[in-house]
C-alpha cells in the first residue's frame, strides 16, 4: 500500500473501503484525492451558511457528502453528515457552523498530509 494511503488510514480514514469503490486502483484514487480536497464547494458551503441560505447550503453539503463518502475521508464525512442532517431539518445554527469548522479543520489535515508528499 502506498505511503500516502497508509498515512490517511492512520488518521482514521477508510482507505480500504475507498479502494474497493475504485476497483483497487490506487493510482486513480490518488489522482482524484487532491481534487476532492481542493473542491470549491467547501467555500461555497461556508458562504451560504453565513448568509443563512438553507437551500444552497443543503445542495453543497449533500454533494460533498457523496464525494467524501466515496473517497473514504471518514472524519470529513462524519462532519458533513451532521451538517446535512441539520440542513435537512432546515436549521443553520451554531452546531451547524461548528461542524463546518470541524469539516474544514479535517480538510486542512488531509491537505497537509498530501503536501508532505507521501506518494
Amino acid at each position: 500500500m502506498n505511503k500516502l494511503l497508509k498515512k490517511l488510514k492512520e488518521k482514521g480514514n477508510d482507505t480500504e473501503g475507498a479502494l474497493n469503490r475504485f476497483s483497487a486502483d490506487e493510482n486513480l484514487y490518488l489522482s482524484l484525492l487532491p481534487y476532492a480536497i481542493e473542491e470549491k464547494t467547501y467555500k461555497e458551503l461556508g458562504f451560504s451558511l453565513e448568509e443563512g441560505n438553507k437551500k444552497d447550503s443543503f445542495e453543497y453539503a449533500h454533494n460533498l457528502k457523496g464525494m467524501l463518502g466515496n473517497m473514504g475521508l471518514t472524519k470529513m464525512y462524519d462532519a458533513i453528515c451532521l451538517i446535512v442532517e441539520r440542513l435537512r431539518k432546515g436549521v443553520i445554527d451554531e452546531d451547524t457552523k461548528k461542524n463546518y469548522r470541524l469539516l474544514i479543520a479535517e480538510k486542512d489535515i488531509i491537505e497537509e498530509i498530501i503536501s508532505e508528499k507521501y506518494i
